[in-house]
């Protein structure tokens, strides 16, 4: 059996016995872990096979993990023993808080589908208030139209009325003539 494999062995044995009632003794066995990790490192880096540098990391990692919930529980003032319970309480808000981004997407994706309705519904309306523009700029030059041609209709109407006063006039002064 090669070193690395015992060093393996050994750090696997003292994670599955760690005793985390008692917070000294575990601090003990943590760093009773820690050198073991680094020896089995030094071992490592001369025989360096993947397998032994991945197992070596797996093995960083938890003890990085375990030492963190121990800092964190002597920190807090809890119980080392209690630590499982708190993980698995992390575990559930963390899963609540998957729960809430889900919540969170599926209602981003639910706006995104109204702004794209209300982009198109507001396209529509645009599009219906340029049309709405052009037949105010056409009623516009119509209505132009219309009030030049009134004007030249009173004005003929107006040269008519003269033509007519006149006329009048005449027939009143030949009937003038006539009776004198």
């Amino acid at each position: 059996m090669s070193s690395c494999a015992l060093y393996e062995a050994k750090v696997a044995e003292l994670f599955s016995s760690l005793h985390r009632q008692d917070v000294t003794l575990f601090r003990q066995e943590m760093n009773q872990i820690d050198r073991y990790l680094k020896l089995w490192e030094l071992e490592v880096r001369y025989s360096s096979t993947k397998e032994s540098m991945t197992l070596l990391n797996q093995s960083k990692k938890r003890y990085t993990d375990v030492y963190n919930d121990l800092v964190w529980a002597e920190r807090s003032a809890i119980p080392v023993s209690s630590a499982p319970s708190i993980v698995i309480h992390a575990e559930e808000i963390q899963k609540e808080d998957l729960r809430s981004l889900d919540r969170t997407l599926a209602s981003i994706n639910d706006s995104k589908e109204v702004a794209i309705e209300t982009g198109i519904q507001l396209k529509a309306q645009t599009d219906q208030l340029a049309a709405m523009a052009d037949d105010v700029d056409e009623t516009e030059g119509i209505l132009s139209s219309s009030i030049r041609t009134i004007g030249q209709m009173a004005k003929r109407v107006g040269s008519d009325k003269v033509v007519w006063v006149f006329a009048f006039l005449v027939l009143v002064a030949v009937i003038v003539v006539i009776a004198l």
